[in-house]
């Protein structure tokens, strides 16, 4: 029986779209009470924000937005809508 590979790129995403900052300062949280809280080493949250690394897993957007009492999608920017032809 074959099994399907799964790259682990495909369960990441581009640190240009996370809204972490915002979402912890919100909170009023340190990066190392966010680290704490969520089981992810802090200076990973310092990458994160400051865009030191250019992927990020997803189970570890996960772990931070269920410390922040929030969802993946929360953590995300949402995508430009599509441009509305002119009337």
């Amino acid at each position: 029986m074959a099994t399907a590979t799964v790259k682990f790129s495909d369960h990441r995403m581009s640190t240009d779209l996370v809204k972490l900052r915002e979402h912890r300062r919100a909170r009023g949280f340190s990066m190392r009470r966010l680290g704490d809280a969520s089981g992810i080493h802090y200076l990973t949250v310092h990458r994160i924000e400051h865009r030191k690394c250019e992927r990020v897993e997803y189970t570890t957007l996960e772990r931070l937005a269920a410390a922040l009492d929030t969802t993946v999608s929360g953590l995300v920017v949402p995508p430009l809508a599509p441009e509305q032809p002119s009337a």
